[in-house]
Parts: C-alpha cells; sequence; structure tokens
C-alpha cells in the first residue's frame, strides 16, 4: 500500500519510500481484516547477542501482516545499520492505527506486549499468541518460532546471531561505527 498501491508481497516501509500517509494507508488495511500480525525484532543493550532482557529490550523494527487473506505484509526498520531507518515512534503510530475491533496476533504475544509497553507507553490487550495456539494443536509440540516455523512450513529460519551479525559487524545503529 505504499504510495496508494497495494502490494502482494512483502515490502521495506523505511525512510526512502515513506510519504507520510502509511499509517493512514494500514489503518484502512486493518478494516479489511479480523486480525493484524506483528513481530518486533529487537536488541539488548549491554546484552550479550545470545541472550535477551525482556524488559530492556529496544525495537530494531517491526512487520505486520494484514488483508482479509494476510496478503500484505511490511517490515519498518528503525535501528539497523546501513538502513534507511525511520523514528521508533512510527512503530507506536502503527499500533494506534489498529481498531480496537481487530484483533492482534503475535509469536510470544507476551514479549511483545512487554516491548511496547516500556518503549511505548502502550497497553496492548487481547490478542491471540501463536505460541499458545501451538500448545493447543499438540501439547508437546516445542512452541519456539524457529521451531513451528521448521515443523510447519520446512522454513529454517536465521538465528539471533545471524540476524545481528552480518560479516563480523553489528548490523545496528547503536553500534555502528565510522570505518
Amino acid at each position: 500500500f505504499i504510495n496508494g498501491n497495494r502490494i502482494a508481497d512483502a515490502q521495506v516501509v523505511d525512510a526512502d519510500n515513506y510519504e507520510g500517509d502509511e499509517v493512514a494507508d494500514f489503518a484502512e488495511l486493518c478494516k479489511e481484516t479480523f486480525a493484524v500480525g506483528w513481530d518486533y525484532e529487537t536488541w539488548s543493550p549491554d546484552i550479550p547477542d545470545d541472550k535477551i532482557n525482556v524488559v530492556g529490550s529496544r525495537p530494531t523494527g517491526v512487520s505486520f501482516c494484514a488483508g482479509n487473506n494476510f496478503q500484505y505484509a511490511f517490515y519498518v526498520p528503525v535501528d539497523h545499520r546501513d538502513s534507511a531507518n525511520l523514528p521508533v515512534e512510527i512503530i507506536g503510530e502503527f499500533l494506534n492505527a489498529i481498531p480496537e475491533t481487530t484483533a492482534t496476533v503475535a509469536h510470544n504475544l507476551q514479549f511483545e506486549t512487554i516491548v511496547t509497553a516500556q518503549n511505548f507507553d502502550m497497553v496492548i490487550e487481547g490478542g491471540y499468541d501463536t505460541a499458545i495456539m501451538n500448545s493447543y494443536v499438540d501439547e508437546n509440540n516445542e512452541s519456539g518460532l524457529k521451531k513451528c516455523s521448521k515443523r510447519e512450513l520446512n522454513y529454517d529460519q536465521e538465528t539471533f546471531q545471524e540476524v545481528l551479525r552480518k560479516g563480523g559487524k553489528s548490523v545496528l545503529v547503536s553500534e555502528a561505527t565510522d570505518d
């Protein structure tokens, strides 16, 4: 829905293509669906890359998926190295654009709601947690997103270290150096 054109593929909404009407476009798109999927990518300052401090996690970006068949997806970078990042506050604007009548869906929803509360002083109420839903299908299955992706989609997700480290250097703006 960039520049008024709906898209069927995933797209990055960043400072290079953001024109200011994307939040309103997203709000309209949310009216077509009963739920919006979303997921943060985060980092925790002063914590080793293989650990996560939930309360201290800061968003590096967020993805959303919506539409009557969940056919529209986009990612908003806010703290990536060598990226046209948008200000982190834009995440709160996108979240506020989701109507109260539209459900939210996230894997490990508790993490997403804590990060939202800590970084945007917002409370996300209700919503569906696909990690918990997974346990309803088979309580013996591991409910981590990487395990679910492999089991259900035969898709191998990158590890946390692979996402954050490229060529031995951090991809976070906050850790970027002039080299």
